[in-house]
């Protein structure tokens, strides 16, 4: 189903916010789920939001985890909570502030498919 599909809702913007801000309740991924042989980079996975789906992913058996973070020391921190719990799981970290250019570059840079991604058959 599309958005254009759905009927306008005419309770106002205030409604339509409450409803997807506060009533919105998560779905849990199916049981099959699995992150298996997959690797993940996620930003601001040392702490908050990213760092709450860096543990669903690895639970869900992430296999290599990228966290892209500003504070390498912050993010070291969150990684060995990780590594602890998910101890079969490759968890690096790696330094991205998304406000240099030069920090985005040299993360771009370092992304290489040859240095991350390996081909699966």
């Amino acid at each position: 189903m599309t958005s254009m599909s759905l009927p306008p809702d005419h309770r106002g913007q205030g409604a339509r916010f409450i409803d997807a801000t506060f009533r919105t309740k998560a779905l849990s991924p199916p049981a099959y789920t699995t992150f298996a042989d997959q690797t993940t980079i996620i930003t601001g996975s040392n702490t908050g939001l990213g760092l709450r789906c860096a543990e669903i992913m690895l639970d869900l058996h992430l296999t290599h985890l990228i966290m892209a973070v500003r504070s390498v020391a912050k993010g070291e921190k969150a990684a060995s909570m990780l590594r602890k719990a998910h101890p079969d799981a490759k968890i690096e970290v790696w330094d991205l502030d998304m406000l240099s250019y030069d920090s985005v570059r040299n993360f771009a840079k370092r992304c290489d498919p040859c240095h991350v991604w390996t081909s699966h058959s």
